[in-house]
């Protein structure tokens, strides 16, 4: 993870304040192991860019940085695989989604390697079946379902 991404979980919901840091429950700034200089470049940056504002109590994430928090942050979520190692691989996942959306590609061709499935080309993999809800249910909120297709394999008999 990113420094600017640990920024950004850190300012999240905190509303606590030590000295005009933000600190987690335990009154501990997460930023104490970081280089100060960079930090302090990284806060400017993330300023510059209007995703944080300052005021009195400290940093706070601004409009603009709660909603790229949100959009990131939900690229950072992970399904554990519900397939065994040995399961057979009998689904063809192919899936044509467009540059704009290229994190949620990269996020999709992760989440595919955790629950064992075997690249084909970069596009079209191969893998257990059936896809967990929850994962379906997650493509749906990051709105590339549609973009999803998925061939049921014929088994042996």
């Amino acid at each position: 993870m990113s420094i600017i991404s640990d920024i950004f979980q850190e300012l999240w919901n905190t509303e606590l304040n030590y000295k005009g840091m933000p600190v987690n429950f335990f009154g501990i700034p997460r930023f104490l192991r970081l280089n100060k200089y960079t930090l302090s470049t990284s806060l400017s940056r993330m300023k510059s860019r209007g995703l944080i504002r300052r005021n009195r109590g400290g940093w706070r994430l601004s409009q603009a940085g709660r909603r790229t928090f949100h959009n990131n942050y939900l690229l950072l979520r992970r399904f554990d695989s519900p397939f065994r190692s040995d399961a057979s691989k009998n689904l063809l996942l192919i899936f044509d989604i467009p540059e704009v959306k290229r994190k949620y590609r990269n996020w999709l061709r992760t989440q595919l390697k955790i629950y064992g499935y075997t690249m084909v080309q970069k596009s079209v993999w191969l893998g257990p079946s059936p896809l967990p809800k929850e994962f379906r249910d997650f493509a749906c909120e990051l709105k590339i379902k549609e973009n999803i297709k998925t061939y049921r394999l014929a088994g042996k008999n």
